[in-house]
């Protein structure tokens, strides 16, 4: 028994990161990143929308994500997840609300200059202060150590918008542990209704089949976005869909994107035009099922005409019982 009573025990010993403090002023122990307490006990939410910094995906997602909100972004490298991210900090930034860019696998002065090549100007955004960049090598990485760092440049800098790019890092750093880290920074920033990016690198080149079995981070967010290629004929193109939007009516299709001026641009398929004299021609994704399964296929040769034509999809005709 414990404390004299037959049915408290006391809590099993946990280990704890520490370390030896400059000008002896003596050693500090780290608490457990998953034992923070919580800044409420009520969950704080909020009906404000703001927006992704992409105004064509704000429109999939019903008018942007709620603030306070967690949005996964997953996808293989170079399907732009840290330019979405840069395009979600900047255009909040413009907004009046401060982020903050969690890189673990690029050098801040990288994803500045990457940033300036699509004429996003991340670099000002930083200089006048209203985007910090925090990097850590996922080498020395130490989740406990790391946590505590984030908390406090988010409540020394009153940081509203924040990208944690990659989570995929956590896992590589810390396996075992990955999952409830991640669970508890989920928890911590809903309680200050800061809204968050976890960008997640897949290891699949074409589409996402699953989310990581060990982050097991898909149930902790509200929102996901899969940014994917899909190979048409000789073109490698890239995909983005929106599977789940908490609280909101999201459109549910695989819509074209590319990356250039201004960063991503989701392309509308009705202004698309016709590559009518390539051998394979060119459609637009509506022209296609199973964008997302890796093996696209054509349609009828009646609705590819009907798009040709911009005239209505003819009707599906419900089959006969005999």
């Amino acid at each position: 028994m414990y404390g004299g009573s037959s049915s408290t025990f006391p809590p099993p010993p946990t280990k704890h990161q520490t370390s030896i403090m400059a000008n002896f002023r003596g050693i500090h122990v780290y608490r457990r990143a998953p034992s923070r307490p919580k800044i409420t006990d009520l969950q704080p939410t909020s009906s404000e929308r703001i927006t992704t910094g992409i105004a064509s995906l704000d429109a999939l997602m019903d008018g942007g994500i709620y603030r306070g909100s967690v949005t996964m972004v997953a996808g293989i490298s170079g399907t732009g997840k840290t330019v979405s991210a840069v395009q979600f900090l900047c255009a909040n930034a413009l907004k009046g609300r401060r982020g903050l860019l969690v890189t673990l696998d690029e050098h801040p002065d990288q994803i500045m200059r990457n940033a300036s090549t699509l004429g996003l100007d991340l670099r000002r955004e930083v200089e006048e202060g209203r985007i910090q960049i925090h990097y850590e090598s996922p080498l020395e990485l130490d989740l406990d150590i790391h946590f505590e760092r984030i908390v406090r440049l988010c409540e020394s800098q009153q940081v509203d918008c924040i990208v944690f790019d990659s989570i995929a890092v956590y896992e590589m750093a810390a396996q075992a542990e990955a999952a409830d880290f991640l669970y508890a920074l989920a928890t911590f920033f809903k309680g200050r209704l800061a809204t968050v990016y976890f960008n997640y690198e897949s290891p699949e080149l074409l589409g996402v089949s699953q989310i990581s079995q060990e982050l097991k981070g898909s149930h902790l967010v509200d929102n996901i976005v899969l940014l994917s290629y899909v190979e048409i004929s000789t073109k490698l193109r890239r995909a983005l869909t929106v599977p789940k939007v908490r609280g909101s009516k999201n459109v549910q299709e695989t819509k074209e994107y590319l990356i250039g001026p201004g960063g991503i641009a989701i392309l509308d398929d009705s202004r698309q035009p016709q590559a009518a004299e390539l051998a394979v021609p060119q459609l637009p994704f509506s022209a296609y099922y199973g964008l997302l399964s890796r093996s696209p296929s054509r349609m009828s040769p009646a609705m590819e005409g009907a798009i040709a034509q911009g005239e209505d999809l003819p009707e599906s005709v419900e089959p006969v019982q005999s």
